[in-house]
């Protein structure tokens, strides 16, 4: 398991730590030695920081207090990552909204077509009902006048029957 370093409170930026060895805890003020040589010390160390410049004889050291809240400038590289990464963004953006606006298009044509489709189905349903009730009808008609046919035809082998029949008919 990592330890990763504290972060300044309500922020993402890494909080800067005691240079002292042995010290974890977080940097309270900044200093440069008088060789040039930066560090930072928490409120323990300040002391000991001091007492070494004196005792090296390399004169005081002055120490300013590290502002928690202090974000430091962003550098030109990283302003321009930045402002590449924006114009990235902004084009994936435009991107994703123009392929919105052709899905939209397409959903609303897709929307009217399944509506006309819809109302057609309901008018051939319509008509197919129309269809059966008149094939129904004449089935039924076909079926009466075949009734009536096997009637006459009874009736014609009936009369038939009761005529005289002609022996040289034949």
């Amino acid at each position: 398991m990592t330890m990763q370093a504290p972060t300044l409170q309500n922020s993402k930026t890494p909080a800067t730590m005691c240079t002292e060895n042995g010290c974890s805890s977080v940097a309270a003020f900044s200093y440069v030695w008088p060789w040039g040589a930066p560090g930072a010390c928490c409120q323990a160390h300040r002391l000991h920081v001091q007492q070494r410049s004196t005792n090296l004889d390399r004169g005081p050291i002055n120490f300013v207090a590290i502002d928690p809240h202090y974000v430091p400038p962003i550098t030109r590289d990283e302003r321009t990552q930045l402002i590449a990464a924006k114009m990235s963004v902004e084009q994936d953006l435009a991107d994703v909204k123009a392929r919105s606006a052709e899905l939209y298009a397409h959903h609303t044509k897709s929307t009217a077509e399944a509506r006309r489709l819809a109302t057609l189905n309901a008018e051939l349903v319509s008509q197919v009902g129309d269809l059966k009730a008149t094939c129904d009808r004449l089935v039924s008609e076909r079926d009466a006048a075949r009734a009536d046919t096997a009637t006459a035809q009874l009736e014609l082998e009936r009369v038939k029957a009761m005529l005289p029949v002609d022996p040289q008919a034949k």
